[in-house]
């Protein structure tokens, strides 16, 4: 009976420190984004702003969070020098920060981010393309928008799932994008996106901030990213999904044999 109580106690305990992280890791990613907006309204006070800087400071701004909040990228595949269109599985909002980190960009995302706090500040600074997918003049807008920023030569990452997916495996990918690149000459580069913990993935009616704390209540975040071939011509769409999901189904079967490795 005592030994009962003491491991109910101690597993209060761990929950509570646990829990506490959490909320620290919030804290945190709200400071380091504001920030990141105070440099970049001071660096285009002087320099005047351009799309250039926007860029930069998304690249950088995802750096830090992958830093500071403990999160540990395995990285595969080739990065194109040119910009280029990413198309990537859609699997949490920690999306952003894995591939973000690699390269000045920015992002097509719902409407909703613009009207959240903070975060959607920084998202209008960092002139993410804002689209609401149900309303067919909103996604004319973005296409222009996308057509117009990856000739400016910034690379745009889309997710095409339009929504985020807890696996494994990926949803159907919306075609627009991938029927703007072809019309422009674009290349696209597949990419893949998995979690060690499926319990990442911000799927369903959970809160931003209750997934937050629950997620980065562990003492790390585990993902693998891999970036795939550069594909140009007519048919996009197709090839990217194949690949992604193939990629993913294979990253899953190694995953899956690591973990009852781990248990025997």
């Amino acid at each position: 009976m005592m030994n009962s109580i003491k491991h109910q106690i101690k597993s209060n305990d761990i929950k509570t420190k646990n829990g506490i992280r959490g909320i620290q890791r919030l804290l945190l990613l709200l400071v380091i984004t504001l920030i990141h907006i105070l440099r970049l309204i001071v660096k285009c006070s002087i320099q005047g702003f351009t799309s250039y800087h926007a860029a930069y400071s998304t690249r950088e701004w995802c750096r830090d969070l992958i830093k500071n909040l403990n999160i540990y990228v395995d990285m595969a595949g080739n990065i194109p020098s040119q910009s280029v269109l990413f198309v990537s599985n859609h699997r949490s909002y920690i999306d952003i920060a894995v591939i973000g980190q690699y390269f000045p960009c920015t992002f097509l995302a719902k409407k909703e981010l613009a009207s959240w706090p903070i975060l959607g500040w920084a998202a209008t600074l960092a002139r993410v393309i804002f689209v609401d997918r149900n309303d067919r003049e909103s996604r004319k807008l973005s296409r222009k928008q996308l057509s117009t920023t990856l000739k400016q030569g910034i690379s745009i990452i889309v997710f095409p799932e339009g929504t985020s997916y807890a696996g494994p495996g990926i949803l159907n990918f919306r075609p627009g994008t991938f029927e703007l690149a072809a019309e422009n000459n674009i290349a696209v580069v597949p990419v893949s996106i998995e979690y060690e913990d499926s319990n990442d993935a911000w799927v369903g009616d959970e809160t931003f901030v209750r997934h937050f704390i629950h997620t980065f209540s562990k003492k790390a975040i585990n993902v693998a990213i891999t970036f795939g071939p550069a594909i140009t011509g007519n048919e996009l769409l197709q090839p990217s999904y194949e690949w992604i999901k193939n990629t993913l189904l294979h990253r899953h079967a190694i995953m899956t044999k690591e973990s009852i490795g781990g248990t025997l």
